[in-house]
């Protein structure tokens, strides 16, 4: 589970942590843009190289998200098993969503 600070409050995030992470990543300067999802404009560049207006799209792009409050940890965990029936998941990331005596 990520964990998400933004000014004074803190955000567990259930689901779309590889997404979080990534956009971080790309931020950052870390990843580079792919030709294929690009185009040739902007592939192999990094945040600090796309043009002042991608970068402005990039910082205003609105992330659909939804907060829950005063979930207890088994309701977060029934939550975030019916966001991923859609697609299995690999034994590691059962044990690591569900662990302890949850686990399946």
């Amino acid at each position: 589970m990520c964990i998400l600070k933004v000014m004074e409050h803190v955000y567990y995030v259930i689901d779309g942590q590889q997404r979080l992470n990534c956009i971080k990543q790309f931020h950052a300067g870390k990843i580079k843009l792919n030709k294929k999802f690009s185009g040739d404009k902007n592939a192999g560049n990094t945040y600090d190289k796309i043009s002042n207006d991608d970068r402005h799209r990039f910082l205003n792009y609105n992330l659909p998200t939804h907060i829950v409050e005063n979930y207890n940890d088994n309701q977060v965990r029934q939550l975030f098993s019916r966001l991923q029936r859609g697609k299995p998941l690999s034994l590691g990331e059962r044990l690591n969503a569900m662990p302890g005596k949850n686990s399946y």
